[in-house]
């Protein structure tokens, strides 16, 4: 087909693409808004095979944008006069479109924001296109009506101002729209004190991964759990987290709230396995793993583990030989030898550096894990 009978979607859906956004073909009919596909159940932008069979679909239509999954929020203005206004209040931004009726469209980097509008608490003609939102973009056209054949066009930058948008400016956007979303978000979490913030803020997200929409409204969440941390992490180290979250749920690998689940390394596998009784080492180790995964520091007695029963039919001699292997080995680490008494046992942690310095220091300081 040739170049100039292409409609706007087929001309500019894989560019789009590749600047991180999420593409959506518009109807060519009545005002070209009208987006063709039900895009709202989507948790992530289509990729580049399902974008070029929309393309062959949508051959003459309209391109839009989902807002949400765009990791942008656009602040739709009606009427070009307040424009000056708008830059003022939430803050100046190198991109900029120009619709057919004349409006203005203001558009920034997400920070967790919803749609909403400022028509009803304020009497302004100026919508917020965020999570949930949609907007129609560059190179469009208006189909009918008095606008007839005008185009959406960049009134300042492009595309490639993507990557430098800044965030609305803090506390630009009225209080009351967001009440609704801190009552969705629940109860806020109790403290949580410098040592634990990332495990746990990466908890959370893996909990709240499962039931979101898309990696906007989990950022949110996160943003939200973060302001229990203290202090606050950084929200570059928030994004992160959310990110690799998001990933695991998007790779089927996050299994938060099914269970508790053990990794085992092939390299870990491999030095067992060469070992005579790495087997039981092994169950040992998984064994271990599922009850203190959560622990800097935690103790293992041979005796007390095989009085407890805790795999059927072993002895205090099977636990102690299995101890010693994963120690030989590296996958676990004593960091207190005990033996001074009851009440002074043998301390474990697993084989993580970093784990293995905050044990020693919890350890050192009498404290048990």
């Amino acid at each position: 087909m040739p170049l100039d009978s292409l409609g706007p979607f087929a001309t500019a859906a894989l560019q789009l693409h590749a600047h991180g956004l999420a593409p959506i073909p518009c109807s060519a009919n009545d005002d070209g808004k009208v987006p063709g596909v039900r895009w709202k159940g989507w948790k992530a932008a289509p990729g580049p095979d399902a974008l070029r069979q929309l393309v062959l679909r949508f051959t003459e239509e309209n391109i839009g944008i989902a807002t949400g999954l765009s990791r942008l929020s656009v602040v739709d203005i009606d009427d070009a006069r307040l424009v000056g206004d708008m830059i003022r209040r939430f803050g100046s931004t190198p991109l900029s479109v120009e619709t057919p009726s004349g409006g203005i469209h203001l558009y920034y980097q997400a920070a967790g924001e919803r749609c909403m509008n400022l028509r009803k608490p304020e009497g302004l003609p100026v919508d917020i296109k965020a999570l949930g939102g949609f907007v129609v973009v560059p190179p469009s056209v208006r189909p009918t009506g008095p606008h007839a054949g005008k185009l959406y066009h960049f009134l300042s930058g492009t595309w490639d101002d993507i990557s430098r948008l800044p965030t609305l400016k803090p506390g630009s956007l009225p209080c009351p729209a967001n009440a609704p979303g801190d009552k969705q978000r629940g109860p806020r979490p109790t403290p949580i004190p410098d040592g634990r913030r990332h495990d746990e803020l990466f908890r959370h997200a893996l909990k709240h991964a499962r039931a979101c929409d898309d990696f906007d409204v989990l950022l949110d969440k996160l943003r939200w759990v973060n302001e229990s941390c203290v202090p606050l992490l950084p929200d570059a180290d928030v994004i992160r987290t959310a990110r690799s979250a998001w990933q695991y749920e998007q790779e089927g690998r996050n299994f938060s709230g099914r269970g508790r689940r053990v990794f085992v390394t092939q390299a870990e596998i491999n030095a067992l396995a060469a070992r005579p009784g790495g087997s039981d080492a092994m169950m040992l180790h998984v064994f271990l793993r599922t009850q203190h995964f959560d622990r800097p520091s935690f103790a293992a007695s041979p005796p007390a583990m095989a009085r407890a029963g805790l795999i059927a039919g072993w002895t205090h001699h099977r636990y102690r030989a299995a101890l010693d292997q994963l120690v030989d080995v590296g996958m676990l680490a004593v960091v207190r030898a005990g033996g001074r008494g009851p009440h002074d046992p043998k301390l474990f942690c697993f084989a993580d550096p970093a784990l293995q310095a905050e044990a020693r220091q919890a350890a050192a300081g009498g404290r048990v894990s």
